[in-house]
């Protein structure tokens, strides 16, 4: 109407309107006006149209382009920037950190409880949770910051154009504000979930010289803050690359060490105090690697974990400790209780039941001389889970 209005003021008396579509919408209109109306009236009206179709293709070529572009740079989910993006604001700010002596910091965001939020409520409310958790990273982050969605879980904070002497206290108070905000419960399918994160954080340049580098620094330094305190943060420090490096090759060390079978068990002796009888034992797994030699459990369970060996492992103590109390009773010993811990991926999985049930039969033990040890953590975390596979093997 107000085109109209303007076109009438300055002494138009005809309008011919040609909307230009894309699908069932009207992107544009195309108007042409005259102080009288033209003789060739057909011709001007073929024209229009077919201008009017020339800026509808122009509109859907543009339209089109544009969801390209977001497809291959944006997360669909959570609509951060994603890992090209990332790669791209990184690598600028990278190069005017070098022109103007400024630090560049990458905070690396890993959710440690995502799996289980997954595992117990759904895919639809772990994407609820993520979409949440992008919220408030973009909310405690500066204007200038760029927060992207690495993959799965983990997210990227880029805070460029740090002034050099004050880069540590700056990011310091961001992640101290990020780790706050994520730790609060988040509401999911009608419940209160906390998911809080571990974030590591390194420093371009003094910790990296690229930006593979400084993601690399960013990752090291957040599996050290998972290792020591999950839910908090830690900076980037040289040494990591080494802690890295050697728990790297023990784990490449640890998956063929279950194939060459170079596990043992030792069975710990209990004791009834008024009497010295010896009336259980507890059965312990020891390494002995050929290149190691004797490794502490402190030393190789937790990366037994982080590789998902646990499984496995505990598969073979169980059927090893069965296997070891059986041959006991026929030696003409008493009766011990066998006391075998369970790792909490055999009771999540739901396994444990067939594998205690097959191994006591494989070997003829009493069920009465196996006892299952199970982490506080674990049944207090997944309660109802738990509580009926305990009552199931019971």
């Amino acid at each position: 109407d107000d085109l109209l209005r303007h076109f009438s003021a300055n002494g138009a008396k005809v309008a011919l309107v040609f909307p230009a579509r894309t699908g069932d919408h009207v992107d544009n209109v195309l108007i042409l006006s005259y102080r009288q109306l033209p003789d060739d009236m057909s011709d001007v009206a073929q024209a229009g149209r077919s201008l009017a179709d020339r800026l509808a293709a122009a509109g859907s070529s543009i339209a089109w382009e544009d969801k390209l572009y977001r497809q291959a740079h944006f997360d669909s989910l959570t609509n951060l920037p994603n890992r090209v993006m990332l790669r791209d604001r990184m690598e600028q700010a990278l190069l005017r950190a070098d022109r103007e002596g400024f630090s560049v910091a990458a905070m690396l965001v890993d959710l440690d409880d995502f799996k289980q939020v997954n595992d117990s409520l759904g895919h639809n409310a772990g994407d609820r949770l993520l979409v949440a958790i992008a919220e408030r990273l973009t909310g405690q982050a500066r204007v200038t910051d760029t927060v992207a969605r690495l993959a799965g879980d983990e997210f990227v904070v880029l805070i460029a154009d740090l002034q050099r002497d004050s880069a540590i206290s700056v990011v310091d108070r961001i992640a101290s504000k990020i780790t706050a905000e994520l730790a609060r419960p988040a509401d999911l399918a009608g419940r209160r979930v906390s998911s809080p994160a571990s974030i590591g954080i390194a420093l371009y340049p003094e910790n990296a010289g690229s930006y593979e580098d400084l993601l690399m620094a960013a990752d090291a330094a957040m599996y050290e803050s998972k290792r020591n305190r999950r839910g908090g943060y830690r900076f980037y420090s040289p040494s990591m690359n080494v802690a890295v490096r050697e728990r790297f090759d023990l784990a490449q060390e640890l998956r063929e060490a279950i194939e060459r079978k170079e596990f043992f068990l030792v069975y710990q002796p209990k004791v009834e105090a008024a009497t010295g009888r010896i009336v259980g034992a507890e059965a312990l797994v020891r390494w002995a690697s050929p290149k190691r030699g004797l490794v502490s459990p402190v030393q190789f369970i937790p990366v037994i974990d982080e590789i998902g060996l646990q499984g496995r492992l505990g598969e073979w103590v169980l059927d090893t400790a069965c296997a070891q109390a059986m041959a006991w009773n026929r030696m003409g010993y008493p009766a011990l209780a066998i006391s075998v811990n369970v790792s909490p991926s055999q009771i999540h999985g739901g396994e444990i039941v067939n594998l205690v049930r097959e191994a006591l039969d494989r070997h003829g033990l009493d069920p009465r001389n196996l006892e299952l040890e199970v982490l506080e953590s674990m049944a207090v975390n997944d309660a109802s889970g738990t509580n009926s596979i305990l009552a199931e093997l019971r």
